[in-house]
């Protein structure tokens, strides 16, 4: 047996006993132990399937690789296990409860229903301005290759209402599958309709993390409904297949555009996950090998400026290329822990990654406590979202900031309306809803 498939072998036990682990610990798919476990394992997903298969690894010395491969697994492992032993009784008994349900009123909604169609409006009215009014051109810009249309070159020149509304088309998707599964008549029917033109627009946008996001909150709405272990199964099945095949659709042709005379490939089921996992191995080598390494104090001061509007603050500081170095592109992720390999070195990001991975999940633990309110199962999962895109990288922390805190907001306007404490019913509990 070679030293690589010893290591191969190695991080499927370790996937797979962190798994066992959390679910163990959690018993519910909605517990945040499981959800933050699985996508941590979903980061080393493409090593278990494409081994060393990867361009990063080309050049660096194969004992190297797998000394930093080590590290990177112990950084995982040691924050899976020590976050299990984080418990607070009003968050689990949040958990267990979200699974009773939260039936909401005719009210409730059409506010929701509301927000969602707002949201949606605003996304196709900015893209009307865009092309002059044109829906024939805006139909034509939506198949040209992803970030090639023109409020798309509008927003990364500067637009940050046309950042906003993109960022919080997720919240209109989720709210939509939400009254897809507890709305009726006329409210439903309008749900489907938005829900299916949101699943057109981002599924268009090339962006898979929105659109697995979306058909996962439909799931999960409907999975809520079901008493019997076969159909949910068949309902995760269903949503895995349709998953699959439109992440598959948009990776095979995004880069081309959705155009007949572009779409002419063979399609076919294909499994992509960012290459951030081998980027962070290439992190460690860089900063083993080049006198190089980030700014912390500068990166930390740029990320927190970063929610502020470039329209208000021209001169905002710019992580360019020049900062980035040897390290990555600019436009790519190599995980939270590539970022701290990149300012603390490889011995000492052992000893901060394993912090700031529990600080993370601290953070998503706490917002379980959501799913008591109404809408609150939306803003909880929209927040794991925002975790997993940290976990990706830490520059999300605050480029992805706006999303989760328009959620909680939200929840907390709709909790204050009249009524809204008596929407919790006993809705009877399905067998097997852990």
């Amino acid at each position: 047996m070679t030293s690589n498939e010893v290591m191969y072998g190695l991080y499927w036990i370790a996937v797979l006993a962190m798994l066992a682990v959390s679910w163990s610990r959690s018993r519910n798919i909605l517990h945040p132990h499981f959800i933050f476990t699985v996508m941590l394992c979903v980061h080393l997903s493409d090593f278990l399937i494409r081994g060393y298969d990867d361009e990063n690894l080309a050049y660096i010395p194969i004992e190297s690789v797998h000394t930093y491969q080590l590290l990177i697994l112990i950084t995982i492992v040691a924050t899976v296990f020590l976050s299990s032993l984080l418990r607070a009784p009003r968050i689990e008994a949040a958990v267990v409860s979200a699974w009773e349900g939260i039936v909401p009123s005719k009210g409730m909604i059409r506010a929701i229903g509301a927000v969602a169609w707002l949201i949606v409006c605003a996304e196709i009215l900015k893209r009307l301005i865009s092309v002059g009014w044109s829906p024939s051109e805006l139909l034509s810009q939506m198949l040209n290759p992803r970030g090639e249309r023109v409020w798309d070159q509008e927003q990364y020149g500067g637009n940050f209402i046309y950042a906003i509304v993109s960022l919080l088309l997720p919240l209109s998707s989720s709210s939509f599958a939400y009254i897809v599964v507890n709305g009726r008549g006329f409210a439903r029917s309008m749900s489907v309709l938005g829900f299916l033109l949101l699943l057109a627009i981002q599924i268009t946008d090339g962006a898979r993390t929105m659109v697995v996001m979306t058909l996962a909150a439909l799931a999960l709405f409907t999975i809520q409904t079901q008493r019997t272990a076969l159909w949910k199964a068949l309902i995760l099945g269903a949503d895995g297949v349709a998953g699959a095949a439109a992440t598959s659709f948009m990776y095979l042709f995004r880069s081309t555009g959705y155009k007949m005379d572009a779409v002419q490939g063979e399609f076919a089921f294909t499994y992509h996950q960012d290459d951030s996992y081998y980027r962070a191995i290439y992190a460690h080598y860089v900063s083993d090998y080049s006198s190089y390494s980030w700014d912390p104090l500068y990166f930390i001061y740029a990320k927190l400026m970063n929610p502020i509007p470039r329209f208000f603050w021209p001169d905002k500081p710019l992580l360019d290329q020049t900062f980035y170095g040897e390290y990555k592109l600019y436009y790519v992720t190599m995980l939270y822990i590539g970022d701290i390999v990149a300012m603390a070195g490889p011995l000492l990001t052992l000893f901060i990654a394993i912090p700031f991975g529990l600080a993370v999940y601290y953070m998503l633990y706490r917002s379980a406590a959501l799913l008591l309110y109404p809408l609150g199962v939306i803003a909880y999962l929209l927040g794991a979202s925002y975790v997993y895109m940290i976990l990706r990288s830490t520059e999300n922390l605050m480029q992805f900031i706006y999303l989760p805190a328009f959620a909680v907001l939200l929840v907390q306007a709709l909790r204050r309306r009249p009524g809204a404490d008596a929407t919790r019913q006993a809705r009877p509990r399905a067998r097997g809803a852990s």
